[in-house]
């Protein structure tokens, strides 16, 4: 807890937090909120969870977050590789999915997760790979694998937090209809930027979650 919380570690930990809100500005006022109130609170929030991952992001034999650069440059070409062929599969089940939800009259959480403009995309492409990254895959991972020293325990954990977190935001939603297809989603698009994290760092997991999510560019440049 010592590295946790010392001066150095806080700093890193700021830093971080400082550019994920950056990111998240565009999500928050995509989502009709207040930006200077909730902006401050992402920066709490993204500074405190984020040095979860500048603390123990070495634990378990993993790399850290940001190791070096040939590490993380073959590692974002995995990233956008894996992300291009996931994104076909992804485009044919998310008319089913944005169905459920509309079904359901979540018309915020619908807006959220299939925005209709290019800059609702834009929005959730730098949120999918700001704070997105950073809570569920670069923090999620240290967190556990400070406490079960297991790397791929760890990994097993975080994906197993997104989709219980997933499990309560469509169950809040009301959506009741391709809940196991959101889940599996979820595992899906969980692990892969957990994997990517801790063998390459944070930058291959945040391109994962933004090229994946680019997918949405189509639909709305299409029409």
């Amino acid at each position: 807890m010592r590295d946790y919380l010392s001066e150095k570690n806080l700093l890193k930990a700021a830093a971080l937090g400082a550019v994920v809100t950056l990111m998240a500005v565009p999500r928050i006022e995509a989502g009709g909120l207040r930006v200077g109130v909730f902006a401050v609170g992402a920066f709490l929030g993204s500074t405190l969870v984020g040095g979860m991952a500048t603390a123990w992001g070495t634990r378990a034999g993993m790399c850290g977050l940001f190791p070096d650069t040939r590490r993380i440059l073959y590692g974002s070409a995995a990233a956008a590789l894996l992300a291009s062929v996931l994104m076909p599969l992804a485009a044919l089940f998310d008319p089913i999915l944005k169905a459920a939800v509309a079904e359901a009259g979540g018309e915020r959480l619908l807006s959220l997760q299939f925005p209709d403009t290019a800059f609702g995309v834009l929005a959730l492409i730098l949120w999918s790979a700001g704070f997105s990254t950073l809570f569920f895959a670069a923090a999620s991972v240290s967190f556990f694998a400070r406490v079960c020293r297991r790397q791929h325990i760890a990994i097993a954990l975080a994906v197993g937090l997104q989709v219980l977190v997933r499990y309560q935001q469509l169950a809040g939603g009301g959506v009741s209809h391709g809940v196991p297809l959101f889940l599996a989603e979820s595992i899906v698009a969980g692990l892969v930027p957990c994997l990517l994290f801790a063998r390459a760092g944070i930058i291959p997991a945040a391109v994962f979650n933004a090229v994946l999510d680019a997918r949405h560019l189509w639909r709305v440049w299409g029409g």
